[in-house]
């Protein structure tokens, strides 16, 4: 099911983040299994609560919603604590693809040539790490570690 919500939906939680499109066959696929292994590394008290991932869709013109929610269901993304989402006012995508160093370039034949990562924004929305996606574990101690941490205080 797909709807449109606000950013303003994650305010006060962390968000998880990787950048994707759907016709990706190489690098997105195993962005996206590392990243559903992360999901499955937290404590599942934090997720929902205290964390949020978010996949976004750089492609919104061929990524619409009922292509993003079959996309959603190859990862075991539940399309709340983990969504799919797209942007499709393309000066608005510019400007979060900036916010985090995203550099997409497209090559002409529908594909994309892009750089990859996690992102971790914190409960003020501002970027707070950018990991390494091949290094799951490392990726989730951080998260607990931060999540940890951030309920101590």
């Amino acid at each position: 099911m797909s709807r449109t919500y606000s950013i303003s939906e994650f305010e006060g939680k962390y968000v998880f983040i990787t950048f994707i499109y759907t016709g990706c066959t190489t690098i997105c696929i195993k962005l996206e299994e590392n990243m559903s292994q992360v999901y499955d590394l937290l404590p599942s008290e934090y997720i929902g609560k205290d964390i949020v991932f978010l996949s976004i869709s750089f492609d919104p013109g061929k990524d619409d919603p009922a292509t993003l929610n079959k996309y959603k269901d190859l990862f075991g993304s539940d399309g709340n604590t983990w969504r799919m989402a797209r942007i499709p006012e393309q000066n608005q995508l510019d400007i979060l693809l900036k916010k985090f160093g995203v550099i997409v370039i497209p090559d002409g034949n529908g594909n994309f040539t892009h750089n990859s990562a996690f992102y971790l924004v914190d409960r003020q929305g501002a970027l707070l790490e950018v990991m390494d996606f091949t290094k799951v574990n490392e990726a989730a101690d951080k998260l607990k570690e931060t999540l940890e941490e951030d309920r101590g205080k």
